[in-house]
């Protein structure tokens, strides 16, 4: 997706976000809020859609719960950092205890963010990492 000014000419390339969310009421609140933004985003409700819009589709940042079905976080985490060791990864997660938090982190995330998270600072994340 680009951007073009009056003449046409290319100015700046959008950020495209995949935003993996199973409660369907926050991700359609956080993907309403970061389109608004000015960022393009992509809700799925599950590691496996995410996963297969991945493949098809080019992204630039994912937000990730780790607890979502059929694929969980850590494994799409995973599984995207095979292709594409660059692309920020940022979880989003209600899990705060030792054994997660430490998984989390040796995929080595962008960032970590505890829900529930304003939608605030989950932008202003997003803005410091890019």
């Amino acid at each position: 997706d680009l951007l073009l000014n009056s003449k046409n000419y290319v100015m700046e390339r959008l950020i495209k976000i995949l935003l993996v969310e199973d409660d369907k009421s926050l991700g359609k609140i956080l993907k309403s809020y970061l389109t608004s933004k000015g960022y393009p985003t992509v809700l799925c409700c599950n590691g496996e859609e995410a996963l297969n819009r991945f493949n098809r589709e080019s992204f630039d940042f994912i937000i990730v719960d780790v607890l979502i079905p059929i694929i969980d976080g850590f494994s799409l985490a995973e599984k995207i950092r095979k292709s594409s060791k660059d692309i920020p990864i940022v979880f989003l997660t209600g899990v705060r205890d030792k054994e997660h938090i430490e998984a989390v982190l040796r995929l080595k995330p962008a960032g970590y963010l505890l829900k529930p998270a304003s939608v605030d600072t989950i932008f202003d994340c997003i803005q410091r990492i890019l």
